[in-house]
């Protein structure tokens, strides 16, 4: 067949085109159907090499010829398949369509590559063998030119030890397959009755029909030639027909070895992955369990804890607020608080500023309860921050806290809500009267028996004779007289007296009405529950800070927990599915590789 460029010739049997030698050369951008002679034009056999040659036309041809031997020999008319060959473009000339070709697997039984024995593979060549080794297990090798070797044997070495490495199954069966021939040996015209060893005359490359040499030497050569080139096609015969389960099935069986490879080596892979995974997510479990457990927990401790601290320093505010309040008020009227006395006729206004003095001191009582709560805020606030950074460390947010913005308010409200007016009767505190007479009269009878008692031992009862005495010498008339004086005296002098005591009888009861007045407003209870209420507000922040990030933590956690056991369950299930495939891929691949294609249907089956 002459060289082709780009054109594919299809050689099929005549009788497929009712026993008719042509060539149906078809139209680029055309669809060829052989019914249709408007897809194609015929030319005959002697007008092909001349249509290859002249590829601007035509895109492919479709020869049809007739192979006269029977169908022992013949590989057209062989009597089982019809068989057409197709002689695509060489790798050089164009190797896209030569590999589109070739990716017809379903469509063809054997590759069939020439090769020059003067040059061996080109790097073309060897990755195209390369990839149909990939998908066929066997390709046939036609070594052309081999009668221009002159060391053979050196060079049939060479290109078998190329053809191991490029597909070992082939070197395997290289007797079959590999086939060094030279094609200037083949007639181009109908063999002579008898075959090329009859007694007819025969064509010979380049001999143009002319009787060989009568040198028995180059006669045997050219006969070996030919029989070289009938070995190849008994060979190609033997392949495709009578083994046809391996030149159909091998395809099929390097096929889905390359699948149950890829799947078994993308299921290791993948059963590693997973395995990987899972003792990853087993060791995060392992540091995410504690943590979360010892999370919930401090959250637990912590939450009481805050409130402890909450409750036990609101109760000491509270106490020490009532304490203090109570104390300001109980000894609001031991003085007179630095008020001067003006003097009888300015008693009232004395009255009033002490009054105002008064609730002065226990609004400044007051005042030193809230300094005293702002501090101990202060300092429950610092204990809180430090338990969110111990238990929460950088997670933790600090909350602004001032501590001047606490108890603000109108420093003159008490003064306001009391009403306090002063009655005359509120200059005469008689219970410190009775209180100081008592004492006067305690330390007057102690002097009078201590000077009785003394009387009485140094002189007896000679006081009594001198009392006797002194009211003979008066008389009654005169102490009747002096009776009503005595009384006027006595009530003018009681009465200086308690003036006199004012500074120090007002205060004692203006502290009992302003201590009545305070206690009917539950005005200490009302003041400490104000300042530790305030005080547990602003504690409050700060702790549900810390529980908000406590919780959050949790959260955190049991979502990370949560996540990791997925991961793992998933990854088990993978590990499990991929492990199954690992194994039943390495069966299936077993199965496939001993599929023997060479035996009989029978024995196969058995």
């Amino acid at each position: 067949m002459p060289p082709c460029t780009s054109i594919f010739c299809e050689v099929l049997d005549a009788r497929e085109n009712g026993g008719l030698e042509e060539v149906h050369a078809v139209h680029k951008d055309t669809i060829y159907d052989r019914r249709d002679e408007s897809t194609y034009d015929v030319f005959p056999l002697s007008k092909l090499e001349q249509i290859v040659l002249d590829n601007s036309t035509y895109m492919q041809c479709k020869v049809y010829v007739k192979d006269i031997r029977s169908v022992d020999e013949s590989l057209l008319n062989n009597g089982v398949v019809d068989i057409a060959l197709i002689d695509a473009p060489g790798l050089n000339s164009d190797t896209t369509k030569t590999t589109a070709i070739f990716a017809r697997q379903e469509e063809i039984d054997v590759v069939v590559f020439v090769v020059s024995a003067a040059n061996h593979f080109t790097q073309s060549a060897k990755e195209f063998i390369w990839a149909a080794a990939a998908e066929k297990a066997y390709i046939f090798m036609v070594v052309n030119g081999f009668d221009m070797i002159r060391d053979k044997e050196r060079c049939q070495k060479l290109i078998l030890e190329q053809v191991y490495g490029l597909s070992p199954r082939t070197f395997k069966e290289s007797s079959e397959l590999v086939h060094f021939v030279s094609s200037n040996a083949i007639p181009m015209g109908h063999a002579p009755p008898g075959g090329p060893g009859g007694s007819g005359s025969g064509s010979s490359s380049g001999g143009g029909g002319d009787e060989p040499s009568n040198d028995p030497k180059g006669k045997g050569k050219e006969k070996e030639k030919l029989e070289d080139f009938q070995a190849l096609e008994q060979s190609l015969r033997r392949f495709v027909l009578e083994k046809r389960a391996r030149s159909k099935l091998t395809p099929a069986k390097t096929y889905l070895m390359n699948i149950l490879n890829d799947v078994h080596v993308l299921a290791t892979v993948n059963a590693e992955v997973a395995q990987h995974e899972i003792d990853r997510v087993t060791k995060d479990l392992e540091e995410i369990e504690p943590q979360l457990e010892s999370s919930k927990k401090a959250k637990s401790e912590v939450g009481d804890q805050i409130d402890q601290t909450i409750e036990s320093t609101c109760k000491e505010i509270y106490e020490h607020a009532r304490n203090t309040l109570n104390s300001a008020i109980t000894h609001a009227g031991d003085t007179t608080l630095g008020v001067p006395y003006p003097g009888l006729f300015g008693v009232f206004d004395f009255a009033d500023d002490l009054k105002e003095a008064m609730l002065n001191e226990i609004s400044t009582a007051v005042t030193d309860c809230e300094e005293h709560a702002r501090s101990r805020t202060v300092g429950g606030v610092n204990a809180i921050k430090q338990l969110g950074i111990l238990h929460l460390g950088n997670e933790y947010h600090d909350l602004s806290f001032r501590s001047d913005v606490m108890f603000r308010r109108r420093r003159d409200a008490l003064a306001k809500e009391i009403d306090l007016p002063t009655e005359i009767w509120d200059l005469v505190d008689w219970s410190t009267l009775m209180q100081r007479q008592e004492k006067v009269a305690g330390t007057g009878m102690a002097l009078t028996l201590a000077t009785a008692i003394g009387g009485r031992l140094v002189g007896g009862s000679s006081w009594v004779d001198h009392a006797l005495s002194a009211a003979k010498i008066v008389g009654n008339d005169n102490l009747r007289k002096l009776v009503v004086p005595t009384i006027v005296l006595a009530v003018v002098s009681a009465a200086a007296y308690v003036l006199q005591q004012v500074p120090q009888s007002l205060p004692h009861r203006l502290s009992a009405k302003l201590s009545a007045q305070l206690e009917s407003m539950d005005y200490v209870h009302a003041n400490s529950t104000r300042i530790a209420s305030s005080v547990r507000k602003v504690l409050r922040f700060p702790a549900d800070n810390l529980r908000v990030g406590l919780t959050r933590s949790v959260e955190q956690l049991g979502s990370r927990r949560d996540e990791t056991l997925k991961t793992r369950t998933e990854s088990e299930v993978a590990l499990k599915y991929f492990s199954n495939l690992v194994r039943n891929s390495a069966h299936q691949r077993t199965l496939v590789a001993d599929v023997d294609l060479d035996a009989h249907p029978q024995a196969g089956v058995a």
